[in-house]
């Protein structure tokens, strides 16, 4: 019955997806968190995360003359879903080593606390997942952190 009652969740939280739209669960990687954390979503085609392709923990706009802050879709709030935009993920997996991705879960509070150089060099993540093809396929693409 757990599982059913998860399987629904998952479903309506695709029908009210709010970041990439018009990406669709067809271009992107979706994870969902389970778990009571804020984490950042970075990935990789090996097994180190790129320090030239550097997450933010929020950009600042100018919204009517007042500074705002703006949090990136790959942060995850807990019990929440985002996702990656990623336009033509079935090749994706060509540019990987051993044609496994690479998914890394930072912590909002090491974002907050370290620099991306310091996060990549030191390897300040809390999870790393590596996925295969069917893997990802299988589950359509979805990703559970727990």
């Amino acid at each position: 019955m757990k599982f059913y009652k998860s399987l629904l969740a998952l479903l309506l939280a695709l029908l009210f997806s709010k970041c990439f739209l018009g990406l669709g669960p067809k271009k992107g990687i979706h994870v969902f968190n389970n778990t009571d954390s804020t984490f950042y979503i970075a990935f990789s085609f090996n097994d180190s995360l790129r320090s030239y392709w550097p997450l933010v923990y929020y950009e600042e706009v100018n919204i009517d003359n007042v500074m705002h802050k703006r949090y990136p879709c790959y942060r995850v709030e807990p019990f929440s879903k985002s996702g990656i935009g990623i336009p033509g993920r079935e090749s994706l997996l060509l540019r990987c080593d051993d044609n496994k991705l690479r998914l890394f879960f930072i912590l909002e509070s090491t974002m907050q606390d370290y620099s991306w150089e310091e996060i990549c060099k030191n390897r300040l993540y809390e999870k790393k997942l590596t996925l295969t093809e069917e893997e990802l396929k299988e589950n359509d693409w979805i990703v559970v952190y727990e």
